[in-house]
């Protein structure tokens, strides 16, 4: 009887520490979710205090122009609809988006190219006058329903990119023609058009406006080639594109990245993820987490982007190698986290060819005035530009070297050697290093 009564109680006290046990562990992982949901609510609430969106409603609202004013947008969406693709045999001889490319693009247009442009000009005239219209008014806000999240349709980013190059392709044919005046107030409808993307929270829009300002210093370098401008045409240029780019495009994009994380975690299924596993994840706390560490390394990356250009790249190298190294708990935020690195690498490149540039513009205007090329490009400041400016992916000053008779302005690029200049298309290999250059040949 006593070993049946020990054993009894035994048996009992065992159940009571497996239900203590149990209740230890469900106490413990409701913490681990009550935890998480909190911390994850404190961040979304500073960045809500920082004045940013933190929501579909909210990156809405923070997207807005003043009430009452003219929208640039309701033009250009009108000039997007009225742009007439090229195609045919005429088509393929558009210098900048032919199938037959020139060899030398900086060289004179020839009879094809002139053909080719006038066609395409005349068949997007209508496109033309509104691309110039919407140029001069100042606001802009495209429509864009950002409720659809990760699948966001982003209208016309194909017309778009299409008139840049019509824009493009008529400043080269003012610049053959030798007209450098309305060239240059071309360059500024064609900055216009970049900048219309300016203050869109999204991360594709922001590098599809580095594509066109792009596009944009190109044509630049065109007129360089082409034809003689005055100083104060000179200047102006100097001024459009250093307007064009004195702000940060990325850290805008941040912002409705920013935002799309958060509205992830309530679904994860917008990541493509099935119903069932989405559910666990939400459930189990582990969305929540996800996204608080997420949401940290998007302000580590907004944070790197105020750095200077160098140590920009190595910050942000180091935060993409953080996210290659999160263990497989935090699988979610590998798979929410864009490609940084890529993307800051490409905004560095496109800010170190507009410096060349405006260089380029600061020597050209050195020439006029001296009757010579400077043998320094300290020589330029101040009067032609402030200083000479650092080439982001080494620190140094950008590159500069005679020719005979021209000269080149480049920066290194993001494989940190100097290839003398060497051009991109003129590499023996695709893929072998090369620089990012601004060439005038004469």
């Amino acid at each position: 009887m006593d070993q049946y009564s020990s054993g009894r109680k035994f048996n009992l006290s065992g159940w009571y520490i497996v239900l203590l046990l149990l209740i230890c562990v469900v106490g413990l992982f409701a913490a681990f979710i009550v935890t998480g949901k909190n911390n994850l609510k404190k961040e979304i609430a500073a960045i809500r205090a920082a004045g940013y969106p933190t929501n579909y409603e909210e990156l809405d609202k923070y997207y807005s122009i003043p009430e009452g004013v003219p929208n640039a947008a309701d033009l250009y969406t009108k000039a997007f609809e009225a742009y007439q693709k090229p195609s045919g045999e005429l088509a393929d001889h558009l210098p900048m988006r032919g199938s037959e490319y020139r060899e030398e693009p900086r060289s004179p247009l020839n009879s094809n190219n002139v053909e080719a442009i006038i066609f395409d000009l005349q068949a997007n005239k209508e496109t033309l006058e509104l691309l110039g219209k919407a140029a001069a008014i100042k606001h802009c806000r495209y429509d864009l329903d950002f409720s659809q999240g990760g699948i966001l349709y982003i209208p016309n980013l194909t017309e778009m990119k299409g008139c840049a190059q019509l824009l493009a392709e008529q400043t080269m044919l003012l610049a053959h023609q030798d007209d450098g005046d309305a060239a240059v107030k071309n360059i500024a409808r064609q900055l216009a058009l970049a900048e219309s993307l300016k203050k869109e929270p999204i991360l594709i829009s922001q590098l599809v406006r580095m594509a066109l300002v792009a596009i944009s210093y190109s044509s630049v370098e065109y007129i360089l080639n082409q034809t003689t401008l005055n100083d104060e045409q000179l200047a102006g240029l100097q001024q459009q594109l250093s307007q064009a780019y004195q702000d940060n495009p990325m850290v805008m994009g941040l912002i409705g990245e920013r935002c799309f994380i958060i509205s992830y975690i309530g679904d994860p299924q917008q990541l493509g993820m099935p119903a069932t596993p989405g559910g666990l994840l939400r459930i189990t706390g582990i969305a929540d987490r996800n996204a608080m560490v997420s949401l940290k390394l998007i302000g580590q990356y907004a944070d790197a982007m105020k750095l200077p250009g160098r140590q920009r790249l190595l910050r942000c190298r180091e935060i993409t190698a953080e996210v290659d190294d999160l263990s497989i708990f935090y699988s979610l935020t590998k798979i929410m986290m864009p490609a940084f690195e890529g993307v800051i690498q490409i905004d560095m490149r496109v800010a170190a060819e507009v410096d060349c540039t405006r260089v380029a513009l600061g020597i050209e205007r050195y020439r006029l005035a001296k009757g010579s090329l400077p043998k320094e490009l300290t020589d330029l400041a101040p009067q032609y530009i402030d200083k000479a400016p650092i080439d982001p992916f080494d620190g140094k000053p950008l590159r500069y070297k005679l020719t005979e008779p021209g000269y080149i302005v480049y920066s290194i690029g993001e494989d940190g050697a100097d290839e003398g200049g060497l051009e991109k298309d003129k590499v023996a290999q695709r893929g072998d290093p090369h620089d990012w250059p601004i060439i005038v040949e004469h």
